[in-house]
């Protein structure tokens, strides 16, 4: 005589969407359209958890300690690998300890001003950010983010030579990006 015996069907208890960000932003509602299809396709309870701080390293810590049982995942952005590559002393490997399942979705940056400055194009605000030395601010999610670095290679300012280097770094064009690559542990060229 011989039994027949099958596993329990995927999931066979609620899963949970870990998002290393606060409610209301692109990750989060990326996370809130996957768990609904989730939930519609697996019959199942689909739970979106926003845990943000850290420039996502405690969230990501958080999910490489949980059971590996397939239930707990991890939505994260482009700025938790850059967090590794930053960030030596991290307590996880993502190569190593995490498994990549899909990739949801891609997004733009772009970058935008208020209309009453006078630019119209990326030359326009180029040529306006170097005669507004000092004066510009620029907002982003955080330390490492993609929008971070874009605005960190938009700041770079391409020299012809190491003379137009050595001065732009006189003239502070280039001492931004420069203290940011040493403070992650890069040498600026």
């Amino acid at each position: 005589m011989f039994s027949v015996s099958l596993g329990q069907a995927y999931p066979h208890k609620p899963l949970r969407i870990i998002v290393c960000f606060t409610p209301g932003g692109a990750v989060d509602f990326s996370a809130r359209l996957m768990g609904q299809k989730l939930n519609e396709q697996f019959g199942q309870l689909v739970v979106i958890e926003n845990r943000p701080g850290a420039a996502t390293a405690i969230v990501t810590e958080r999910v490489v300690s949980a059971a590996a049982d397939g239930r707990t995942l991890l939505l994260i952005p482009i700025s938790t690998a850059v967090q590794s590559a930053f960030r030596k002393s991290l307590p996880y490997d993502l190569m190593r300890d995490l498994a990549p399942v899909t990739q949801l979705g891609s997004g733009p940056l772009v970058l935008l001003a208020n209309p009453a400055l006078p630019v119209k194009s990326i030359k326009d605000f180029a040529a306006y950010a170097r005669e507004q030395q000092g004066k510009l601010s620029v907002g982003s999610p955080g330390i490492g983010s993609a929008n971070h670095l874009a605005m960190e290679l938009l700041a770079m300012v391409p020299q012809t030579g190491t003379p137009a280097q050595f001065g732009a770094l006189i003239a502070r064009e280039i001492e931004q990006t420069a203290k940011l690559m040493q403070a992650a542990g890069l040498k600026p060229e």
